[in-house]
């Protein structure tokens, strides 16, 4: 009965909180009177103007009623125009993004501002691709007026088509469908600790403001978590559980980064700003997130073998060198073909397991190849003992190597059986590119062990399905480690009880001390800094043991049991470090609605 009069009263309060926020947050300008409708009416006339400077000029030219309307646009084109280096149409679009951006302004204007931006922005795709065109004719040595008519017309209309159709919406008072809708191309997470409700529509109430959208445009593409499942999705995250790649490490240094902002503290000269003001039970979830994330790692092989290509191929080189080359695989000399971004990759896999190996990479730049090698994260893992060497030396280069590496561009083969006849030492080709660089044969010929993008795919997979055998015992340790969090968060709601309760007793402690002072006039400083000390420690060893058992390990639901009654023990009011946020002022840090 305790504990549900307890929830009970946690849901009114929940209800309370909420219900006060609601209130606070400032009203949508849904402002659709004449003026407005016709102010974001005419933020269209950007692109119309654009498309009509650049685009409009054939339709003028053979027809009459088109350059009469042409003719109406010649003023403000004009206008924009006298404006030296294009800067007219800058400034234009610039303080379009600004009124945009503004969130005091009505929702239409700053809807088809942002819209008539994105399609000005969309005019540079037909510009693009007709210089390329026009380059192209200018050296096939071709002339096809009539395709140039044709595409500037068709951009031309589609252009004036969507204008045409947004202004008729932004007249009705309605906001246009269906052109140029923002879509969440990306995930992220955001984690906070606070009041259910509050948290959720705050940060709601945040994007809201900042993408422009409303409820119903931005809703579809969030999700949002509490309580266990929010510590629960944290944890599967750093594990890797939840990424693309199953096990891959780079979301972990996303979440320490993630943390080290959390923690981040405000300038000395800032009163209230808190760089990260994450606060501790985020901290706490972030860091434990990060712990575990290694655990699952050391505890399982959810991490282990090479899901990517490039990896796969130095995993084969070094499960098979010994058994083809009968050299370990950290003294053989590799030389990798091509210096696109599949050598780099390969490079960067070969450096974290042999950082001193032996390489020569042959490109048909050698200055191409010299600036994959100093790329910086290659340089960080390795390279001491890399060289490079042209294309035409890739036969010599060949015949000096114990292991090659294809990853070139070419659509046929460049290595054939008789290239590689007559080896006097064991040669492994392993050819990564698509199409094949290796002919088919080349493994034929005696000495020569060739593998290609099929042999590593198999590698792949295999590793893959290793991987996926392993998720059930990471989740097995995630769900205990989430168990230990709760716990410790629940051990945590104690602490504005326990701050209230020492403030009571120290309260108490001055109280009674100044009430027998008169019998203490005759101790000296020392003697009364002596009765102090002891009155504060007598105070301290009666509190103590309460302060070890909430601590204690044990269920959450015991854990508010205990910390419910000695709030009603010592009728106690909470006291909270940040403050309280309908105290009417916010702690440092807090987003804004």
């Amino acid at each position: 009965m305790r504990a549900k009069e307890r929830e009970r009263q946690e849901q009114e309060e929940l209800e309370r909180q909420k219900q006060e926020f609601l209130a606070s947050l400032p009203e949508r300008n849904e402002d659709d009177s004449l003026p407005t409708r016709l102010i974001a009416a005419c933020a269209y006339m950007l692109p119309l103007l654009d498309a009509a400077e650049r685009f409009g000029w054939p339709l003028a030219l053979m027809n009459p009623t088109m350059a009469t309307f042409m003719q109406a646009l010649n003023a403000p084109m004009a206008l924009l125009s006298a404006v030296p280096f294009g800067l007219g149409f800058l400034l234009v679009f610039i303080g379009m993004q600004f009124v945009a951006n503004n969130p005091e302004n009505p929702a239409l204007v700053r809807y088809n501002m942002r819209q008539a931006v994105q399609l000005d922005i969309m005019l540079f795709f037909p510009i693009i691709i007709g210089q390329l065109g026009h380059f192209a004719l200018a050296w096939s040595q071709m002339e096809l007026p009539g395709l140039t008519v044709l595409s500037s017309t068709a951009v031309f209309f589609a252009m004036l088509a969507c204008c045409v159709y947004s202004v008729g919406c932004c007249l009705a008072g309605a906001f246009p469908k269906g052109l140029i809708e923002q879509r969440r191309r990306f995930r992220f997470n955001t984690h906070w600790h606070q009041r259910k409700y509050t948290a959720i529509d705050r940060v709601n109430a945040f994007l809201r403001e900042q993408s422009g959208l409303d409820s119903e445009e931005l809703d579809p593409y969030l999700f949002n978590y509490s309580g266990h499942d929010a510590i629960n999705h944290l944890f599967e995250v750093s594990s890797g559980l939840d990424s693309l790649v199953l096990g891959e490490a780079q979301i972990l240094s996303q979440v320490k980064a993630c943390h080290e902002h959390c923690i981040a503290k405000g300038g000395e000269e800032e009163e209230e700003s808190v760089a990260g003001a994450g606060g501790k039970i985020v901290a706490k979830m972030l860091n434990a997130g990060i712990r575990i994330g290694k655990l699952v790692r050391t505890r399982t092989k959810i991490g282990k073998g090479s899901v990517s290509v490039s990896s796969a191929a130095v995993e084969l080189m070094m499960s098979r060198s010994m058994q083809d080359l009968r050299k370990p695989a950290s003294k053989v000399h590799v030389g990798i073909i091509g210096a696109g971004k599949m050598s780099r990759l390969l490079l960067l896999a070969l450096f974290s397991k042999h950082p001193d190996i032996r390489v020569t990479l042959v490109n048909r730049s050698v200055e191409k190849a010299e600036t994959v090698l100093q790329d910086d994260l290659v340089k960080a893992r390795g390279g001491q003992n890399a060289t490079v060497a042209p294309m035409d030396d890739m036969f010599d280069v060949m015949k000096q190597c114990d292991v090659v590496f294809t990853a070139t561009g070419s659509e046929v083969p460049i290595i054939h059986p008789e290239n590689v006849e007559g080896q006097e030492r064991p040669l492994m080709l392993v050819d990564i590119s698509v199409p094949l660089n290796v002919a088919p044969g080349c493994e034929d010929v005696e000495n020569v062990f060739s593998y290609s993008v099929d042999d590593l795919q198999k590698v792949v997979q295999a590793n893959a399905q290793k991987r996926l055998a392993e998720v059930e015992k990471a989740k097995k340790i995630i769900s205990t480690e989430v168990g230990k969090f709760k716990v410790w968060q629940a051990s945590q709601g104690a602490v504005p009880y326990l701050a209230a309760l020492q403030a009571m007793a120290e309260n108490i402690r001055k109280t009674e001390t100044e009430n027998l002072s008169h019998k203490l006039k005759g101790l000296d400083e020392r003697e009364r800094e002596a009765v102090d000390k002891l009155t504060r420690h007598i105070v301290d060893q009666i509190f103590r043991p309460i302060y070890y058992s909430m601590k204690e390990d044990e269920a959450v639901e015991e854990k508010k049991d205990k910390i419910w009654a000695l709030k009603n023990m010592f009728k106690l009011e909470p006291i909270y470090k940040r403050g309280i946020l309908t105290e009417g002022k916010k702690p440092a840090g807090q987003l804004n609605p």
